[in-house]
């Protein structure tokens, strides 16, 4: 593992790391989904909605380019909708193993 996958595998677990601390402090506030309602009824909170999901989107995208077994595409498509980027950095993170450099982490090729 060179340095850039190491550096690549440290940016993904960090920022799971972030976004489970921020899941943590979200709950005691209540149902992510009457959060997101109300977010919704707003214009910025709608188009902050429409930007997430064109992420998650884009990234799934990605998915099906690297990973080319169904039923572990159908596994991530179910984390993604789940938890969203935590998901995406877990996958990221997943790439990391065994790849030899920055190139294998983020295509299709592995050697």
């Amino acid at each position: 593992m060179t340095r850039g996958v190491q550096a690549v595998g440290l940016a993904a677990a960090l920022a799971a790391a972030g976004l489970i601390a921020g899941i943590v402090w979200a709950i005691p506030s209540g149902s992510v989904v009457n959060a997101m309602i109300a977010m919704g009824r707003t214009p910025w909170g709608a188009v902050t909605l429409v930007d997430l999901y064109v992420g998650f989107a884009i990234a799934y995208g990605w998915i099906l380019v690297v990973e080319r077994r169904t039923w572990p595409r159908l596994g991530w498509l179910v984390l993604m909708l789940s938890l969203g980027n935590l998901a995406t950095a877990l996958f990221v993170m997943s790439r990391c193993f065994g790849a030899k450099s920055v190139a294998e982490v983020f295509t299709a090729t592995r050697s």
